[in-house]
C-alpha cells in the first residue's frame, strides 16, 4: 500500500503538485511514526505510555515535514515533544531506528510526571477492560471509586479524575480515602514500575 501511494503521488505531481506534496509528506510522517514505535518496543515502552521526547534527524525535506506536521507527530508518537535536530549530538542513551531520509530517536527517560501519566493510562485501560469483561455496553455509565497508596499519584489522580471519568464512561469518579472507601460490584487493580498498586471498583450508575 505504501509503495502504491508513493508511486501515485509521484504520477499526479505534474497535475496536482500541492496535493501530491501533502500526501508524500503525510507518508514520510507515518514512516517516522512507525520508526518511533519500533524504538519504543526495543525500550519496552508501551504505546499508551507517553515519552518525554522524540528526535528526528535527516534531510531538509524531513525537517520541513517535522516542522509543518509537528502537532500530528506529537499526538501519533504519544510524546511530550517532537523535534528535528541537524545532528545526533545529544542523543546518547536514546533508542534509535533508521527511517526514510533520516533517523528517529526516542528518549526512554521517565520523570515523575511521565510515570504518573503512564500509570493513569494503565488504570484507564484496566477499567475499560473490566467493563468489557463484565458485559457492559459502550453507552452504559458507571460509578467509579479509585484508591492509591502512593501519595504523589493520589495527588495527581485527584486533578485528573474528571479526565478519567470521560475516558472510561463514568457518571462519577471519586478518589477514596482508603481501600475501605472503594465501592462497586467489580474490581480492578494495576501497578507500574514498582509503585504501590492502584485499586478501583465500579458498578452501573
Amino acid at each position: 500500500m505504501y509503495h502504491v501511494i508513493v508511486r501515485l503521488a509521484k504520477m499526479l505531481a505534474p497535475i496536482t503538485p500541492f496535493i501530491s506534496e501533502y500526501v508524500y509528506d503525510q507518508l514520510k510522517v507515518q514512516d517516522k511514526n512507525e520508526a518511533a514505535n519500533s524504538a519504543r518496543q526495543e525500550a519496552k515502552i508501551k504505546l499508551r505510555w507517553p515519552v518525554k521526547e522524540v528526535v528526528v534527524t535527516g534531510d531538509a525535506a524531513l525537517e520541513k515535514a517535522v516542522e509543518q506536521l509537528n502537532a500530528i507527530l506529537v499526538k501519533s508518537c504519544n510524546a511530550q515533544k517532537v523535534a528535528f535536530w541537524k545532528t545526533d549530538e545529544g542523543t546518547k542513551g536514546f533508542v534509535s531506528r533508521d527511517a526514510a531520509g533520516g533517523k528517529v530517536y526516542v528518549n526512554p527517560a521517565r520523570d515523575e510526571a511521565l510515570v504518573n501519566e503512564s500509570l493513569f493510562r494503565e488504570l484507564a485501560r484496566a477499567v475499560q477492560d473490566g467493563r468489557k469483561k463484565n458485559g457492559f455496553n459502550v453507552g452504559e455509565r458507571i460509578a467509579l471509586t479509585v484508591f492509591s497508596a502512593d501519595a504523589k499519584f493520589s495527588a495527581f489522580l485527584a486533578k485528573k479524575v474528571g479526565d478519567l471519568a470521560v475516558e472510561v464512561g463514568a457518571k462519577s469518579a471519586i478518589p477514596a480515602a482508603g481501600e475501605a472507601g472503594l465501592k462497586g460490584d467489580f474490581a480492578v487493580e494495576v501497578s507500574f514500575e514498582g509503585l504501590p498498586g492502584v485499586k478501583a471498583k465500579f458498578s452501573r450508575a
